[in-house]
């Protein structure tokens, strides 16, 4: 096999990952993204993410669904910053302006926190983002995230590598030892990797797209999508990472439109949990110009709920 390091590369990256899980507070998608809080204090979140063979394109730049969680993950950490650490957040919506700067080193997210909406009931965080990455800005921001009570069965912890950064080489857990839900990640990432090797494509640019697992179909005027759910996707109470679901979302829009176009800006509005054995999306094209197109999205579960409602714009790229 002629990528074999890569191969165990990535295969550390997933025990590591299911490793620090073990650890309350966090999920395996977001230790296996490595998200870093370089700097946490009161109303800001400084929060990064290196490139890795597990996160990367096939042109080599880091995946934009890991953008979207990293997105995500720093403006939460912004509101969290003014209230209980644990805090569960659901995120109600995000817009992001982008403006085709390439990241293939690494990202940065400097979230920021806006305030609370004052006339809603319950506590609605509103927060911004920027985003840079070797090249400088990529993105900038704005969301809002409402503070929930943590579900009737369990506790939330808080994540544990906020104020000390998670270990690089943690003692691993043996695969013997590892649960139902941990071996089926495992086993996923095996397959992953075997489904790259019997179509000749290199696991550190096309690894991440499968393990991802969005299935995506462009039609006329448009393309459907297929999410297959599964534990390397859940958040802290098992729902699909708010980002994850942005980032298929954003794929699926992309998807229905061909190779010479761009994502631009998105205002995503979040609906209802992503939960179940797969989410499905629908998307349309509304506008198709000769500098730009704007497309809707819709995300629902397997059982018919809502659960992402985008509206993307697009510009033609120069090549």
């Amino acid at each position: 096999m002629p990528y074999q390091a890569t191969d165990a590369l990535i295969l550390n990256k997933v025990r590591r990952a299911i490793t620090l899980n073990r650890i309350a507070g966090y999920h395996f998608c977001g230790n296996f993204l490595d998200l870093r809080f370089e700097d946490v204090r009161q109303g800001q979140a400084l929060v990064s993410l290196r490139a890795g063979p597990q996160l990367q394109r096939p042109d080599g730049q880091i995946h934009e669904s890991a953008f979207a969680v990293l997105a995500d993950f720093a403006m939460a950490s912004a509101i969290r910053t003014a209230d209980d650490p644990s805090t569960r957040l659901a995120t109600v919506s995000i817009n992001l302006q982008c403006n085709g700067t390439q990241a293939f080193d690494y990202l940065n997210a400097y979230g920021e926190l806006v305030g609370f909406h004052r006339q809603g009931k319950g506590r609605l965080g509103q927060s911004t983002v920027k985003i840079y990455s070797e090249k400088g800005l990529v993105a900038s921001g704005l969301g809002s995230f409402m503070a929930l009570p943590a579900p009737k069965d369990r506790k939330l912890s808080p994540i544990a590598w906020i104020n000390q950064a998670a270990p690089s080489h943690p003692v691993l857990v043996p695969d013997c030892e590892f649960n139902q839900s941990e071996l089926e990640i495992l086993e996923h990432a095996r397959d992953c990797l075997e489904r790259c090797a019997s179509l000749g494509k290199r696991p550190d640019h096309y690894f991440f797209e499968h393990f991802i697992g969005h299935r995506l179909r462009r039609q006329a005027q448009g393309s459907k999508g297929l999410l297959p759910n599964g534990p390397h996707l859940g958040n802290r109470v098992g729902h699909v990472q708010g980002g994850i679901t942005l980032g298929f979302g954003m794929a699926s829009a992309s998807a229905s439109l061909d190779d010479t176009w761009r994502l631009s800006s998105l205002h995503a509005a979040f609906i209802s949990p992503g939960q179940g054995e797969a989410l499905l999306s629908a998307s349309s094209v509304t506008h198709q110009g000769n500098y730009t197109a704007a497309v809707q999205t819709s995300i629902h579960t397997n059982a018919g709920a809502g659960v992402l409602e985008l509206l993307s714009s697009h510009i033609r790229s120069q090549c």
